[in-house]
Parts: C-alpha cells; sequence; structure tokens
C-alpha cells in the first residue's frame, strides 16, 4: 500500500519481495478491510473504487441461532459495512498491478539487514543480492513476530504494521520498501 501511495506522489520505491512470484503462495481467505484505516489509505492510494468491485457482499451478515435452528436474531450485510471482506488475494492483486511493473522484486528474502553511516542501510538478500537505502520501511503479515534486528534497534525508525505506524520501533521484515539513494537517480 505503502509503496502505492508514494507512487500516486511520484515517489519511486522498489518492494523487495520473498515470494517468487505474485502467485507462488496460496493468500488465504478474505481480509476486513476498516473504515478507519484500510479504506481510508485505499483512498489515499487511489484505489477505493476499484477495491469496493473486489467485496464479498454478505461478508459481515450475522445470524444467531438457538440449539434447535430457530433463527434468534439476522443482520443482512450488503458489502456497505464498516469493514467489508475482500479475498486477499485479489486484494494483492489489485495492489500489485497498481504499480509500475520493475517496483516489486521477487524472490529477495531478506536474510540480513546492517545499519550504516548516515542513518543508511545495507540490505542482504537470500538470493545474493544486496541493496543500500536511505529509506527502510518494514512489513510484515499481521500477528508475525518482530525480526530481531528491527527490535533491537537502539535509534528510533519508523515503521507500519498493518495500517497502523508505529515507532521507534520498526515491525520487519518478509518485505522491504525502499526508496532509492539521491545518487543512484
Amino acid at each position: 500500500m505503502l509503496a502505492r501511495v508514494l507512487h500516486v506522489h511520484g515517489i519511486a520505491s522498489t518492494v523487495y519481495e520473498a515470494d517468487d512470484s505474485a502467485g507462488a503462495r496460496a493468500q488465504g481467505g478474505m481480509l476486513d478491510i476498516h473504515e478507519a484505516d484500510g479504506q481510508a489509505a485505499l483512498k489515499h492510494a487511489g484505489l477505493y473504487d476499484a477495491f469496493l468491485k473486489l467485496v464479498h457482499a454478505g461478508g459481515q451478515e450475522l445470524r444467531v441461532m438457538d440449539m434447535h435452528g430457530t433463527l434468534l436474531f439476522s443482520e443482512p450485510d450488503d458489502g456497505t459495512g464498516e469493514r467489508p471482506e475482500v479475498p486477499r488475494a485479489e486484494l494483492r492483486r489489485l495492489l500489485i498491478s497498481s504499480l509500475p511493473s520493475d517496483t516489486v522484486k521477487w524472490g529477495y528474502k531478506l536474510q540480513q539487514a546492517r545499519s550504516l553511516a548516515g542513518g543508511r542501510h545495507e540490505l542482504f538478500f537470500g538470493n545474493g543480492e544486496t541493496a543500500t537505502t536511505n529509506l527502510l520501511v518494514g512489513a510484515t503479515v499481521l500477528g508475525r513476530v518482530c525480526d530481531l534486528f528491527f527490535r533491537t534497534r537502539s535509534r528510533p525508525m519508523l515503521g507500519c504494521h498493518g495500517s497502523k505506524l508505529l515507532s521507534p520501533t520498526l515491525i520487519p521484515a518478509t518485505r522491504i520498501l525502499q526508496r532509492p539513494l539521491e545518487e543512484d537517480r
């Protein structure tokens, strides 16, 4: 999402993705996209209308039944609620397709990150590649344990976990977004 928002504002970025391709693994089931954060981010990214086409109407429907199957309460859902559900794979496809084709680098599983002078970082990937960056943002699947490098930094870093900004600890690193160094442009 951050890569898309940066792109909308004319800022180039690179997403280093551990997966070998967009279809390398199943993405799981449905995902609630809350109005206050996820939907707001989609609006900033210019993807809200496309997101609405992915919404699974009925995903928030609520029914309460007694032990005999008698309906006691029913709250229907037409897909316009505060946290509509979308298929994870479709949302990922939307986000990836909204970026320039060279933004996502597939097969770049982060093995190590090293702090350099001037707030820069050197990244070492499992495929043998390295990269140096002056802005480093880590992201991972919600609920995963933070990588040690990011949890133990003595100097504050800014990161995001889901759509909530957290500081001073960067929440980590299966996906790393990097803004190229000025001298690389």
